[in-house]
């Protein structure tokens, strides 16, 4: 994960610090990568075999703290980082394509944002699709979400829409995708969520996050919650989490059975700002009412709290 100069979490580390490795104890194990006063990290990605990361690097102007410089890196546990990729234009999102030897990631060389497909050991970088926000992966399956509001899948067939036309909505899709999608793990389910406005039209409301099940084999779809956020599906895909605040209430952690179709609040986790589900449990980011973050695990019997606390 990546933390401050302090070795402390924030969820919005603009530059300096460090990528560090913590251990499933949530001791700080080492740094994987110092970062600069200008540099950010972020995207950060697990290979599949459990070995190295993908993470991208921000390098912002000297005069002005604007983005100047992308580049897309690879973080071994053995040995040192190497860049990919290094361009003047954003690079985002990287994921590995079942094995560490094909990449996916998103760039915009001309504003628009592109999904390409590239072979780390040989250089090959070929274009996949053009004028996306953001893409989604099953196994070898790619499918890709554009300007439209349209899912699309691996042979190009359309498969769910949705409404996506303001440049926020389009924006948060393209930076922060994992806060606002999900893919079931069986890629049958896709939780999505999509601003709404519900209720009356006028007088005129800001859009509301609402939190969207959609069934990809049958074509259809259902609310689950409104406000939400940070959909994640649990490994074997029965259960979906994600952070929401019932009316007048905490935003907290919730758990939707896909199969009962029930919801149940997940108890200790109020003040949720993320949360993401694992191979060893529910990892939650919670903020403390007087200030500053924790992480939070839940195994399924008890929470457990990461000690991310400062290196000696």
């Amino acid at each position: 994960m990546v933390l401050n100069e302090a070795g402390e979490y924030e969820p919005w580390i603009t530059g300096g610090g460090a990528v560090w490795l913590v251990g499933e104890d949530g001791a700080l194990e080492r740094p994987l990568l110092p970062l600069g006063e200008r540099e950010g990290a972020g995207d950060l990605v697990w290979s599949p075999g459990g070995d190295e990361l993908l993470a991208t690097v921000v390098v912002q102007g000297e005069e002005f703290p604007v983005p100047e410089k992308w580049r897309l890196l690879r973080l071994p546990l053995v040995g040192a980082p190497e860049v990919l990729l290094e361009a003047d234009y954003p690079l985002l999102t990287p994921t590995y394509l079942q094995t560490e030897s094909v990449i996916l990631y998103l760039a915009a060389p001309e504003e628009r944002l592109e999904l390409h497909r590239l072979e780390p050991d040989t250089g090959k970088d070929e274009l996949l699709a053009a004028d996306v926000l953001t893409y989604l992966t099953f196994g070898e399956r790619v499918f890709t979400i554009g300007r439209a509001g349209e899912l699309v899948g691996p042979a190009g067939e359309p498969v769910v829409g949705f409404d996506c036309p303001e440049e926020d909505c389009q924006m948060f899709l393209s930076l922060w995708p994992r806060l606002f999608m999900d893919l079931a793990p069986s890629g049958e389910f896709l939780a999505l969520v999509i601003a709404d406005r519900p209720g009356l039209t006028l007088p005129e409301v800001d859009p509301i996050t609402s939190l969207c099940l959609v069934n990809l084999e049958e074509g259809e779809a259902a609310r689950l919650a409104t406000p939400a956020l940070s959909p994640s599906f649990s490994p074997e895909g029965y259960e979906l989490a994600f952070v929401a605040a019932p009316p007048g209430g905490t935003q907290r952690v919730y758990i939707y059975d896909v199969d009962s179709g029930e919801t149940s609040p997940l108890p200790g986790s109020e003040g949720a700002v993320w949360v993401r589900w694992g191979r060893t449990g529910i990892i939650v980011a919670v903020e403390h009412e007087e200030g500053g973050y924790r992480l939070l695990r839940w195994d399924g019997a008890g929470w457990q709290e990461l000690l991310v606390r400062a290196p000696e």
